[in-house]
């Protein structure tokens, strides 16, 4: 029948608890492993040479900045802006 059961209630609570004590272990590996990862990307980021470069390599790496975003920050277009990042980045490739 489709009436509820009085024993299923009882068992929610914990399988609630469970799930949540999952997804946040679950969370924290993920952010642990973007965290090494920014890592990585900074130390490659600091091996560019040229101040303007570095600063477009972090700026679209480590700051999500759009290409006209890094352009006027640089003061240059925003595809100047793409071809600078692309060649600093082919340089340590």
């Amino acid at each position: 029948s489709d009436m509820p059961r009085g024993g299923q209630g009882a068992e929610q609570p914990f399988t609630y608890v469970s799930n949540i004590a999952e997804l946040e272990k679950d969370l924290e590996l993920k952010i642990e492993f973007m965290q090494r990862k920014r890592l990585e990307i900074e130390k490659f980021i600091e091996e560019i040479e040229d101040t303007i470069e570095r600063s477009i390599a972090r700026m679209r790496c480590i700051n999500s900045m759009t290409w006209e975003e890094m352009g006027e920050e640089v003061n240059m277009s925003r595809t100047t802006a793409m071809r600078t990042f692309k060649k600093s980045i082919n340089k340590l490739l």
